[in-house]
This record gives C-alpha cells, sequence and structure tokens, in this order.
C-alpha cells in the first residue's frame, strides 16, 4: 500500500466554487492504492479533516493546497499521476485487464 500526490494544478475561478478558492487556485489530490480507512489516517496525520475527504467513483481522494502537499511528501506520500490511477481503479472495477481497452459505445 502506498499514498501518492500528484502535481500541483491551477484550477481558474471560472472552473470551481469561490469557497475552494479561498484556500488559493493551486491544488492536488491525495490518494492511495490500499483501504480508504488507512488513507484517513495518513490524511489526518499531515493535518486534513475527515470531512475534507471526497468520496469519488473511481479514485477517492483529498484535494491538497501546496503546503499539505509537501508535508504528505515528507510523510512518505509519493508523486503518482492521477489519471493513471483512475484508469487502473476503472480497470479493476470492470474487471480488466492492462493493456485491454473499454469497447466504443454503438450508437444507434
Amino acid at each position: 500500500m502506498a499514498f501518492f500526490v500528484d502535481e500541483l494544478k491551477d484550477h481558474p475561478k471560472s472552473v470551481t466554487t469561490p469557497a475552494a478558492h479561498r484556500y488559493g487556485s493551486r491544488w492536488c489530490h491525495l490518494w492511495t492504492d490500499g483501504p480508504i480507512e488507512e488513507l484517513h489516517v495518513f490524511a489526518e496525520s499531515i493535518g486534513l479533516l475527515r470531512g475534507w475527504f471526497q468520496k469519488s467513483r473511481w479514485l477517492p481522494h483529498y484535494d491538497l493546497v501546496p503546503t499539505k502537499r509537501i508535508r504528505a511528501i515528507m510523510a512518505g506520500a509519493v508523486v503518482g499521476d492521477i489519471k493513471s490511477a483512475v484508469k487502473a481503479a476503472y480497470r479493476k472495477t470492470n474487471n480488466m485487464p492492462p493493456g485491454v481497452r473499454r469497447p466504443a459505445k454503438r450508437s444507434v
């Protein structure tokens, strides 16, 4: 099991809520390939509140501002690619082996 953070990304005000911008416009994500409860324990150890957890269908995660990202890395999180993680989670959920592409939707 590991904890991962992706690269910081700018999120313009036009695509996020005003409340989110109270913490700035740059953030990233924290996720795990292990049990969610372990993610909560790790998140709490770097100062995150459980209420900030986002139960996404494909990749449950926390959003991190730059200072929390630094804390996560110092606590052992590895820099990873969130797009790959989402694809892996999708494949796992749908029992798809690596390398097999999702069937295209047919239009009738």
